[in-house]
């Protein structure tokens, strides 16, 4: 769980970037280790792919961090107590894929390969406590520029899980609003509406959001097709 998911939808979608954290179980483990020589290539083998998403169109390319997404990864690991953010052997973000109907649902995953399975479950853990939950609050908000006149709030709640079986998880939904900082001001209106879904596959972990610039959220049955496709590839690809 990274810091850097707070500027992908918004630059991918021209929609409010946010991250989202919840609750966590025990890690369960898988056959295969990953070395630092394979990280790359195994962690863009667990991506969402174009073909995952018929009907979406493609929103940039896939690939690795940049210098200022990193810095924001480290500032939001250490907010919430995780391991440092040079521990990670490799970190992979998905292409951006944007529905065409009316929600305009955009959906993108991010991969990060941990040295270790423990390493892997510790992060998710930790971004899934009180703490953690504090700090996307934190970078949520200051992440979206709110017009003159108005501040932005954020809230985050449960949601369904959809990725039974994979170990630590988490399923959450965070609402960003637009409120006016005095009276006579702009009508409140959401700007923003992300779900994550994430979990924790040996050393691989996987997170996949799904927003919409409106109050509306993306659909719960995209959701859980989305669940049961990324699982079933990292159970393949990790064992």
């Amino acid at each position: 769980m990274r810091a850097r998911k707070l500027g992908a939808v918004a630059r991918r979608a021209a929609i409010a970037p946010v991250v989202l954290i919840a609750c966590a179980s025990v890690a369960l483990g898988a056959a295969r280790h990953v070395t630092r020589a394979d990280a790359t290539a195994v962690a863009d083998s667990l991506s969402l792919r174009h073909g995952d998403v018929p009907g979406f169109t493609q929103v940039g390319v896939q690939g690795p961090p940049s210098a200022l997404e990193r810095r924001l990864s480290a500032g939001f690991a250490a907010c919430y107590g995780g391991p440092p953010y040079s521990s990670v052997l490799a970190d992979r973000q998905s292409p951006g894929f944007q529905a065409s109907d009316a929600s305009r649902t955009l959906v993108i995953t991010d991969t990060e390969i941990f040295p270790s399975a423990a390493v892997a479950a510790r992060d998710l853990a930790a971004a899934a406590g009180k703490r953690g939950q504090g700090c996307a609050l934190t970078f949520g908000r200051a992440a979206v520029t709110p017009p003159k006149g108005t501040r932005i709030t954020a809230t985050l709640t449960s949601i369904a899980s959809h990725d039974r079986g994979t170990g630590a998880s988490i399923a959450v939904r965070l609402t960003l609003t637009e409120v006016p900082t005095s009276k006579g001001g702009p009508a409140s209106r959401v700007v923003a509406t992300q779900d994550e879904l994430s979990f924790v596959r040996g050393q691989a972990e996987i997170s996949f959001d799904l927003g919409t610039s409106s109050a509306a959220p993306p659909s719960a049955a995209l959701e859980r097709r989305l669940a049961s496709l990324l699982v079933a590839r990292a159970r393949s690809v990790l064992g």
